[in-house]
């Protein structure tokens, strides 16, 4: 998505890719798990986590994930558009009610 985005961008695409490396990285993985409580998007880290953190967010268990985890499905540009076109309806019946 973001090279297609981005192709001719490159300065864009690059700290774009950047932004990414960082929130996988050790780094950002242990803060969002520390201080947010988020399970941590890769496992990479588990070898940094105390056994009670990694009870706690299933790191030894990747059958937890599969089992545990809706993931939302790709939607198609049909679906896509029609959710755009409630949003923008909520937004605009939004400012109609502002005071």
């Amino acid at each position: 998505m973001i090279s297609h985005t981005l192709k001719n961008k490159s300065v864009l695409k690059r700290i774009a890719e950047e932004w990414l490396n960082y929130l996988l990285s050790n780094e950002s993985q242990l803060y969002m798990a520390r201080q947010r409580g988020l399970p941590p998007t890769v496992f990479t880290v588990k070898s940094f986590f105390t056994p009670e953190e990694i009870a706690s967010f299933h790191l030894d268990n990747i059958d937890y994930y599969k089992k545990q985890r809706i993931l939302w499905p790709i939607l198609g540009k049909t679906a896509r558009k029609g959710i755009k076109r409630l949003w923008n309806k909520a937004m605009q019946q939004r400012q109609t009610k502002a005071p």
